[in-house]
């Protein structure tokens, strides 16, 4: 299959999971939060925050694992490619099992006065605490897998793999009702059995298919590719790290100077930005491995190309669920939620307009991580991004409101666009007048004039009609302005001929057997 048209399958299966994943997530949400209570809902969201702090190093080694195999499947190196996968593997049984130990070191510090809870939880907190640190074991060691598979570009298998875990979820969050157990202490063993499923199954795939993931201890480790790899990763974690720390530290400093009926309306805040992350990356996933290849085969034009395409799209999805959630999410969170804890919507509000800004770029970073040079780019986002946590606790403490620190993020997102620009034009060439016009100022005008449009149908008494018609004003008016607009006369001609070709296989498949 073409590599335009490998880009259009995953994609579509991707967002088929997202779709499903979403509406089971929501639903399996609404279930544990009514299960398990604001309180415990909160502490459990602040314990997996905590943890997260540290794992960080899951998507930068999962992105430098990646980057290395699909490069040298660009250059078509089996030897090399084979070695890439081997120390990959190890390294990250090294770096779980460091992890693990440091989390659990830092628990000790995290009981003895810095996390609040009731002192009846408290015994169960640190419970969970292990539980959910034995997860983050598993995630990591299977990192390397999800790295191969999105190398090869089997993302309809990984998209069926998530949807068949998303469906476990769900089933464990049934569950919660009947437990003759303490409900935390139960959803947290079932997320962390269901995470190893997941990775006993993606192993699976991965040594029947691909030749490279079998490993041989022996052989040991290629200390030059390890120390590439490490150099790369070591200062992409810095970058991960500075995301993950940002977002899981506004939920320590929230905690903090709030308690947990904060961390309980920022947790349920998460999973929406969670979801429209999903929804957002799903075309750079599938783009992704291309952007990489085409560096490897020295294609540079092309990366490129690629890179730009896939900001358009990426703003592209995520405008359209953000124009829908800006203007029904009142509607949205009392239907998805049975008590919407305080503070929920103005959270959710704030981290929606961050999380648009950050779709203005996606495939520019990957470009950058293509390139390899992100040493500089990785220290200067990093403080950015680290910088509102600072401001955002003596804000608090002069006494500013609560969603005072959002707007110190919102500001702090923008210039990392801005850094993101300057390092792309010097590392891989981008005309930034260019970016400007034919992604941020078309995209952002698209995304107004559909706001716009949506907020008109406020009239409307009905909330169901309401929320109907602005949805389907959002598809219809986004769509036009996307085709019309925002790509150029050759990417539409080719996006309508890949959609064409596809369907009349798709349709010429099932009139072969049909007729068969």
């Amino acid at each position: 299959m073409k590599p335009s048209n490998v880009v259009i399958v995953n994609t579509v299966f991707l967002y088929v999971k997202i779709v499903l994943t979403a509406f089971i997530t929501l639903f399996s949400t609404r279930i544990i939060l009514d299960v398990l209570g604001v309180e415990d809902f909160g502490i459990y969201n602040l314990i997996a925050g905590s943890v997260a702090i540290l794992s960080f190093l899951n998507g930068a080694m999962m992105v430098s694992t990646q980057r290395y195999l699909s490069v040298c499947l660009g250059s078509n190196d089996a030897s090399k490619l084979f070695k890439i996968f081997n120390t990959s593997f190890i390294l990250h049984i090294a770096i779980a099992l460091l992890i693990f130990f440091v989390i659990e070191i830092l628990g000790l510090w995290l009981f003895d006065g810095i996390l609040k809870f009731d002192l009846e939880r408290f015994d169960v907190a640190k419970l969970v605490y292990h539980i959910v640190a034995f997860t983050l074991f598993v995630t990591i060691v299977g990192v390397p897998y999800n790295a191969a598979i999105n190398a090869r570009e089997d993302m309809w298998f990984f998209a069926l793999v998530e949807i068949l875990l998303v469906v476990l979820k769900l089933l464990a969050a049934f569950y919660l009702y009947y437990t003759p157990y303490d409900a935390l202490v139960v959803f947290a063993v079932s997320t962390l059995l269901i995470t190893f499923v997941g990775y006993i199954i993606k192993w699976w795939w991965c040594q029947w298919h691909y030749q490279e993931t079998k490993i041989d201890i022996k052989r040991g480790v290629d200390f030059k590719i390890l120390k590439e790899i490490l150099a790369f990763c070591g200062w992409n974690t810095l970058g991960a790290a500075a995301q993950v720390g940002r977002n899981q530290g506004t939920a320590v400093v929230l905690n903090v100077f709030w308690g947990t009926l904060a961390n309980a309306a920022y947790g349920i805040t998460n999973q929406v930005n969670g979801l429209l992350v999903s929804f957002s990356q799903t075309l750079t996933s599938a783009i992704a491995p291309q952007i990489m290849k085409s560096k490897g085969s020295e294609n540079q034009s092309r990366m490129l190309y690629l890179a730009m395409l896939s900001c358009k799209f990426s703003f592209f999805l995520s405008s359209l669920w953000g124009v829908i959630l800006l203007s029904e999410l009142p509607l949205i969170l009392r239907f998805w939620l049975k008590e919407v804890p305080v503070n929920t919507i103005e959270f959710c509000r704030w981290t929606i307009w961050i999380f648009l800004i950050m779709q203005l770029y996606p495939g520019l970073v990957r470009a950058l991580q293509a390139d390899g040079r992100i040493k500089y780019y990785q220290i200067a986002i990093s403080i950015l991004l680290l910088l509102p946590l600072l401001i955002g606790c003596g804000l608090f403490a002069w006494g500013f409101s609560i969603n005072s620190i959002f707007g110190v993020m919102i500001f702090a997102q923008v210039m990392t666009l801005c850094v993101t620009l300057y390092f792309s034009k010097i590392y891989v060439g981008l005309i930034i007048k260019d970016y400007l016009w034919n992604v941020v100022l078309k995209s952002c005008m698209m995304f107004s004039v559909s706001l716009l449009v949506a907020y008109i149908f406020h009239y409307i008494e009905n909330e169901w009609l309401r929320f109907i018609s602005v949805v389907l004003t959002a598809l219809i008016t986004q769509c036009l302005f996307f085709g019309k607009i925002i790509l150029s006369g050759t990417e539409r001609e080719k996006v309508y001929s890949i959609a064409c070709k596809l369907i009349c296989k798709i349709f010429g498949n099932v009139n072969e057997k049909r007729f068969s």
